[in-house]
């Protein structure tokens, strides 16, 4: 029996972050997203890396990438594009989105489902602390049933949270290149 897949193992990273080698401004800032949060919750920094290659014994997290997806995947994500399918399995971890924004929100459901952080209001989350996050395998595709999530985002903070929660509503232009796709 296969151990199951560990981010981190007594504060001791176990897996690393790849995102595509030509990644935009709003997956890199998933990425970032997520290695931030797991330092907050386990301590440990999972690198970083947009060449794909880890070692061996870690566990790829990749975030925006295709590759390895079926093509059920990728029809739900070419019709969803603010849609996400998040994979656990032995052999790695794959958050990615219809679109980079999509992929933003399939890293906060993961935060959500396999560490336990929560977004309580504007600058008020709920992050847990504690030494080793070890993943239960299983595939979900979800994507928003609302294509509009309007709300009131003209300060930063309720940006920051207003995405966290999978909200799209009215950002500034200045917040398009990290926010994905916006209205403003």
């Amino acid at each position: 029996v296969a151990a199951a897949p560990t981010l981190v193992q007594d504060g001791v990273a176990r897996a690393a972050i790849v995102v595509p080698a030509a990644a935009g401004e709003t997956t890199r800032r998933a990425a970032a997203e997520l290695a931030s949060y797991v330092k907050a919750v386990c301590g440990a920094e999972l690198a970083v890396s947009a060449t794909g290659n880890v070692a061996p014994a870690v566990l790829p997290v990749r975030v925006g990438l295709r590759e390895g997806l079926t093509a059920e995947d990728l029809a739900f994500l070419e019709a969803n594009p603010e849609g996400y399918v998040m994979q656990v399995a032995d052999d790695g971890v794959t958050l990615c989105g219809g679109s980079e924004r999509g992929t933003l929100f399939g890293v906060y459901r993961f935060l959500e489902q396999h560490l336990g952080c929560r977004w309580l209001a504007p600058r008020v989350d709920y992050v847990p602390s504690r030494p080793t996050v070890t993943l239960t395998p299983g595939r979900l595709a979800s994507a928003p049933v609302f294509q509009h999530r309007f709300f009131n985002g003209n300060h930063a903070e309720r940006q920051a949270w207003g995405l966290k929660v999978g909200l799209n509503g009215y950002y500034s232009a200045e917040s398009a290149a990290t926010n994905g796709q916006c209205f403003y």
